[in-house]
């Protein structure tokens, strides 16, 4: 049997879409959830995934007991 780690993503821009498809698929991951900095966008973006929404990237990791977090940052382009 395949151990899955609970994943996560900071960040709602544009990027993101393509890793959390990517997290979805993987059987090593249960895509668990989301944290932005708007909560009106983080949750949009969660609901999408049928996961949780955060705006505080500490609370997420230890209310959800998250192995593995994935951080965007903004481009500056």
């Amino acid at each position: 049997m395949i151990q899955q780690l609970k994943t996560a993503l900071v960040g709602v821009g544009k990027v993101t879409d393509m890793h959390a498809r990517a997290l979805v698929k993987l059987k090593e991951s249960h895509f668990t959830a989301v944290c932005g900095r708007s909560k009106e966008k983080t949750e949009a973006y969660a609901a999408k995934y049928d996961i949780k929404a955060y705006t505080d990237v500490g609370e997420m990791v230890s209310n959800e007991k998250i192995d593995v977090v994935i951080i965007y940052t903004p481009s500056q382009s």
